[in-house]
């Protein structure tokens, strides 16, 4: 199996996990990062460390995904899950990896793994 890999992408940059990651992959000159967020302007970040940046809010992000990454998501890492994570995974390339660090899609869900949502599915 080859262990390179040619991509990166993030979300979730602005908690305290993100920026951890954020400053590590910044020392990764051989692969193309790429900050997926929801701000009108660009992350502080995105200048400094990623090659690209997708607004999801205002970009179709398959779209996006399929331009940046044409032979899939090397790398996602996700802190946010969701839809956007819906769409990552439609996008990914053989042998990826996902490291799942967040849920942020879903803070507000009541009836998240609670033993009543699970009666009422």
């Amino acid at each position: 199996m080859n262990n390179t890999f040619k991509n990166i992408v993030i979300t979730g940059v602005g908690g305290a996990i993100g920026q951890a990651f954020v400053n590590k992959i910044a020392t990764i000159d051989s692969v193309e990062k790429i900050n997926v967020f929801s701000r009108s302007k660009q992350n502080f970040h995105s200048k400094k460390v990623f090659d690209h940046v997708i607004n999801y809010k205002i970009e179709d992000l398959d779209s996006a995904l399929k331009k940046h990454c044409p032979e899939g998501v090397d790398i996602y890492f996700d802190n946010v899950a969701g839809d956007i994570l819906d769409t990552v995974m439609q996008n990914l390339a053989l042998n990826a990896r996902i490291p799942l660090c967040g849920l942020l899609a879903q803070y507000n869900n009541c009836l998240l793994y609670t033993s009543d949502a699970a009666d009422e599915r």
